[in-house]
Parts: structure tokens; C-alpha cells; sequence
């Protein structure tokens, strides 16, 4: 099934961010960036897409996906093969974890720390070691769904961008079938107008207090907040 959404606001949104992740977390907008000497994580006020607070990774690590579990960020580096644990109030390092793939999306669904590294595959980490609990493999009718990338779990399903396209998949978190595509080609088509720089869509945060969804991408100059119908 295809999603139906509605556009409910567009936001100024730092065209030279390349975005790898995008959160809420108590209300507040938390957004990761790659590319190697510009990488970093931001608390962003979405009303003007500027950042208030934000932490700079070393110039040799290209940042990717973040998700936050018990006041702690997870942040992947692509491939470095490490993730940075900050503490969330004041982004500062607190340890790292060593990790055998490359680190592209991730998301907590409140117990594990949920790794896309561009397959088709799902790992699922324990937080407090990093240690793998199992994977899923994504699917539908027609086969696999490789390149998955930024990741978002909402109620028992996990949101993912696909890398180069304009498909956001809805996954069933337990089982990791395809049970409806979000095409957002109308938003990218939108945003190559007015930047022509404008990169690939990467970047969904779901804010339950407004029950909406924010999306963004690479050096984007807008964040939209859609309803999914």
C-alpha cells in the first residue's frame, strides 16, 4: 500500500547540513550530520534551523544516524566502525563501542539500539554493551529492501529511508515485512528548486506529542512536517 500524507508546515532548515539522523526527544530536535570535518550533533530550534547547543566529531570520523535511550545519544560513524555515547544534557562524551559494520540509520523502540548499515538487514544491539540480539531481514513481495538507511520506530513499526530514493518504508518491526511505502519524490522535487545542491532525502523524526512526522535530507534548505493519512 502506498502512504497518503499532508504537508502541515515547512521549516528553514541549514542547507549545508548533511543530515544522517533526526530525533525528537522531550519535545526537542536533535539532528546528526556526516562528511568527514563536518560532522556533528545539533539540538536544533526548528523554527529557524539553527542549532542552540551542538558537539563536533573528530575531522577524521564521518557521523551518521542517532537515537537517544535513558538520556544517553548513540551516535554511528560510517566507516570508522565506532559509536560514541554522549550524555544527553551535556554532550559530553561518555564511552564508545566498537562495531564490525558500517553504522548508516538508527532507532530504539525502548529496550535495544535498532543498526541499518545499507543492506536489507536490521541488528538490534543491547544498549548497555552493544552486544547483537538478533537481526531481521527486510522484505517485501518482490524481495529484499536493501539500502536502508535512517531508521525511526514508532509503535511497533520502523520508518526507514531508502538511500538514493524517495521511499520512506514502513517496517514491521518484529517480523521486518514491508507493509506500506511513503513516496516523498513531490517534497524532493520541491527542495531541487530552490537549492539545486539539494542532496537525497535522509531524515525522519516522529514527535508524538504533535503525532506528526519531520523529513529532511542532505543539504536540504527545508524541514517539513507531514501527517501520515
Amino acid at each position: 500500500p502506498k502512504l497518503k500524507y499532508k504537508v502541515l508546515n515547512k521549516y528553514p532548515h541549514n542547507p549545508s547540513s548533511f543530515t544522517q539522523g533526526l530525533l525528537w526527544h522531550n519535545d526537542k530536535l536533535y539532528e546528526s550530520t556526516g562528511l568527514e570535518g563536518k560532522s556533528k550533533i545539533m539540538q536544533i530550534d526548528y523554527h529557524t534551523g539553527q542549532a542552540i547547543t551542538e558537539i563536533q566529531s573528530a575531522a577524521s570520523i564521518f557521523g551518521e544516524g542517532i537515537c537517544i535511550l535513558n538520556e544517553i545519544i548513540y551516535q554511528l560513524s560510517w566507516q570508522n566502525h565506532i559509536v560514541f555515547l554522549y550524555d544527553v544534557n551535556t554532550l559530553k562524551e561518555i564511552k564508545t563501542f566498537p562495531l564490525n559494520t558500517e553504522g548508516w540509520g538508527c532507532t530504539t523502540d525502548g529496550k535495544s539500539i535498532i543498526v541499518s548499515d545499507g543492506s536489507n538487514t536490521l541488528f538490534f544491539y543491547h544498549p548497555g554493551d552493544f552486544k547483537l540480539e538478533k537481526t531481521i531481514f527486510v522484505k517485501e513481495k518482490n524481495g529484499k529492501v536493501s539500502r536502508l538507511n535512517e531508521l525511526e520506530y514508532v509503535d511497533g513499526f520502523i520508518f526507514a529511508n531508502q538511500w538514493e530514493s524517495d521511499y520512506i518504508y514502513k517496517i514491521n518491526a518484529e517480523t521486518g515485512s514491508v507493509v506500506a511505502i511513503l513516496n516523498l519524490s513531490d517534497l524532493t522535487n520541491e527542495v531541487k528548486d530552490l537549492n539545486i545542491s539539494a542532496n537525497v532525502l535522509n531524515g525522519i523524526a516522529y514527535n508524538k506529542t504533535t503525532q506528526s512526522f519531520f523529513v529532511t535530507g542532505k543539504l536540504w534548505p527545508t524541514l517539513f512536517e507531514i501527517e501520515l493519512q
